[in-house]
């Protein structure tokens, strides 16, 4: 799952207006201006997890069963892992983008983290991919096959 797609996941008018409403909300209890804002941003992924359980139950239109109900309930928990998931890419993308001119050897990177190999793993693709895909700066020294300029 990516940011894109949980985030069209969580842009529905109850999920905008619940996420427009918790951000005054929290300004009213005293939060700060970015507390507020960043409480208005998260609220809107509040029901992210209602995307894996069955539309039918969902969109039923008389009551629920105690079954249907329980399993509805479940996207409380849903949506957090599907958040945490994310979190870990994202923190995973933070370390490459800090460290990703670290070298293979441990030296290059602006922080020197060489607990964080994540950065080096990068080398290789970076490499290519510059040498490659480049235009004008210098000769592509091989076909790129990602791109159009071959």
């Amino acid at each position: 799952m990516d940011l894109c797609t949980l985030t069209s996941l969580a842009d529905t008018g109850h999920s905008r207006k619940v996420s427009e409403i918790s951000g005054l909300v929290a300004g009213f209890m005293g939060y700060s201006r970015d507390e507020s804002e960043l409480i208005g941003k998260a609220a809107l992924y509040h029901d992210v997890g209602k995307s894996r359980v069955p539309r039918e139950f969902l969109d039923k239109a008389g009551p629920l069963t105690e079954q249907e109900y329980e399993t509805v309930k479940q996207h409380a928990r849903l949506g957090g892992e599907m958040i945490l998931g994310l979190i870990r890419i994202l923190c995973a993308a933070y370390m490459m983008a800090v460290n990703h001119h670290e070298r293979l050897d441990g030296s290059g990177a602006a922080s020197r983290l060489r607990k964080y190999p994540c950065g080096s793993v990068l080398s290789p693709p970076l490499m290519f991919s510059t040498r490659s895909c480049q235009k004008g700066r210098t000769r592509r020294r091989f076909p790129c096959p990602m791109c159009c300029h071959s």
